[in-house]
C-alpha cells in the first residue's frame, strides 16, 4: 500500500497527491512493511501529522489560491500529478558478474526489505558472461525476481566497460527486447570484450575508443528511435575512482544523447568499504587508487577519494557536476549499493557471510548459489550461518 496515492485537496478544488504513509488519516494497521518504516521516519524528525499534509498544499497553492509563478511556468518532470518520488539502485550485481554471490531472487528479496521501489541488475559484460549467453540467459531470472517482487520495478541492465573509460549502468525499459539490446551492446561496444580499454593520454588508439564510446550511446539513441526498445538509459558508475573518465568523455557522452545518457554517481556505491576491519586504507566507495598511465592528468591526487562518501566531482563546490550544470545540462547524480556481496570484515560470519569470494570455488561452474539469505536477518546482510556452496566446495576469500 505504500505506494498508493492519497489526495488532499483546497478550496480552489485543485487535487495534489499525498503517499499514504504520509497522510495521518490512514491509520498504521493499512500499511505495509514499508510504509510503516517510511511513516516512522517522517515521526522521528518531527514532520508526520497534519502539519506535513497542509505542507503540501501550501508548497503548491498560494494564500488566494492561485499557483506561484514557478508552478504555473511548469516544473521538473512536468506537472503530471500521478508522478511519485520513487526510491531506486542502478547498481547491483548478482552471480551472473564474476565477483559477486547474490541470486537475483536474493538481492530483490533484500531491496524489498529496505523499502526499495525499483531496482537494475547489472552485471559486468565479461567474457564469461557473453560467452555464458549473457543478457539472453539471465533474463529468466529477471523474470522470476519480477514474479516474486510484483510491487516493485525491477529492470534488467549491464554494468559496461566503457572503451577508453571506467564503467557505466546501462538499462532498457522492460519489454520484448530488453535482453536483446543489452545482448548486442555488450558484443558491439564493450571495452573489455573488444580489447578496447587503452585511454591514456599517450596511448596511439585513445582517440578511437574514445569515439567508439560515443558512438555506443548514438547506436543506443537510434534502437530507441526506431521502437525497438521504449527507453533506455546509461549513468556513470564511480567517475573518480581510477581518475579515467575525464571532462572531454563526460560531455561527450551527454552531448551524443542527453535523454540517454543521463548523470553519474554523485555517492558511488560500496560504502561500506570503510567498515572496520577492512584495513586502515580502505575508504567509502572502494576509492583506494592513485594516478596512473591510463588517468586524465588534470586530475589532483585529492580526486581519487571520497569525501563523506561522495565522489571528488561532486564533493567538490565549483567542481566537475558544477561545470556541467551551469552549462545548461541536466546532469544528474545518484547513489546505490554497488552491491556484490556483504561489507563484512574478510573471513568474519558475526555479521553474515564472509566477504566476497575471490575465486570460484573449486570444481563449481562459473556461477554458484550460496546459502538463502535469512528474512529474519535485522542487521548485516545475510544470516548468521557459515555459507554453504550448491557444488560442496570451499571459497577462498578477499
Amino acid at each position: 500500500m505504500a505506494g498508493q496515492r492519497h489526495w488532499t485537496g483546497s478550496d480552489s478544488g485543485q487535487r495534489h497527491p499525498l503517499p499514504v504513509w504520509a497522510d495521518p488519516d490512514v491509520e498504521e494497521e493499512r500499511l505495509d512493511t514499508q510504509g510503516v518504516a517510511r511513516r516512522g521516519l517522517l515521526r522521528r524528525a518531527g514532520l508526520f501529522g497534519a502539519g506535513f499534509a497542509a505542507a503540501s498544499i501550501a508548497g503548491a497553492v498560494s494564500s488566494g489560491g492561485a499557483q506561484p509563478a514557478a508552478a504555473r511556468q511548469g516544473k521538473p518532470g512536468g506537472d503530471d500529478p500521478e508522478l511519485a518520488y520513487l526510491v531506486g539502485d542502478h547498481h547491483v550485481h548478482t552471480v551472473y558478474s564474476h565477483d559477486a554471490k547474490y541470486t537475483f531472487s536474493q538481492q530483490a528479496m533484500r531491496a524489498a526489505q529496505f523499502g526499495l521501489d525499483w531496482m537494475v541488475f547489472t552485471e559486468h559484460s565479461n567474457f564469461g558472461h557473453a560467452n555464458a549467453g549473457g543478457a539472453l540467459a539471465e533474463h529468466a531470472e529477471v523474470l522470476k525476481a519480477r514474479a516474486e517482487n510484483p510491487r516493485m520495478l525491477i529492470f534488467q541492465g549491464l554494468e559496461w566497460y566503457i572503451p577508453a573509460a571506467e564503467h557505466c549502468t546501462v538499462f532498457a525499459a522492460p519489454g520484448e527486447n530488453e535482453a536483446e539490446i543489452l545482448r548486442q551492446f555488450e558484443l558491439a561496444y564493450d571495452g573489455k570484450l573488444l580489447k578496447r580499454t587503452e585511454g591514456g593520454p599517450t596511448h596511439a588508439g585513445t582517440a578511437a575508443n574514445e569515439a567508439l564510446a560515443v558512438e555506443a550511446i548514438k547506436w543506443l539513441a537510434e534502437r530507441k528511435r526506431a521502437g525497438f526498445v521504449d527507453d533506455v538509459l546509461v549513468l556513470a558508475n564511480h567517475p573518480s575512482r581510477l581518475g579515467i573518465d575525464s571532462p572531454h568523455e563526460l560531455r561527450a557522452w551527454n552531448d551524443a544523447d542527453p535523454e540517454i545518457m543521463i548523470g553519474m554517481e554523485g555517492a558511488p556505491g560500496a560504502q561500506g568499504a570503510a567498515l572496520p576491519g577492512r584495513g586502515a586504507s580502505s575508504i567509502r566507495g572502494e576509492y583506494e587508487n592513485k594516478p596512473s598511465g591510463q588517468s586524465w592528468p588534470g586530475y589532483p591526487g585529492e580526486a581519487y577519494v571520497t569525501y563523506g562518501g561522495f565522489d571528488w566531482m561532486t564533493a567538490t563546490v565549483g567542481g566537475l557536476w558544477d561545470a556541467l550544470l551551469s552549462e545548461g545540462r541536466l546532469f544528474s547524480i545518484t547513489s546505490n549499493s554497488d552491491n556484490h556481496g556483504p561489507s563484512a570484515t574478510p573471513g568474519a560470519t558475526a555479521t553474515g557471510l564472509p566477504d566476497r569470494a575471490s575465486t570460484t570455488p573449486a570444481g563449481c561452474p562459473t556461477r554458484w548459489t550460496p546459502a538463502p539469505l535469512s528474512r529474519a536477518a535485522t542487521s548485516g546482510p545475510g544470516s548468521s550461518a557459515a555459507p554453504t556452496w550448491a557444488c560442496g566446495s570451499t571459497a577462498t576469500w578477499r
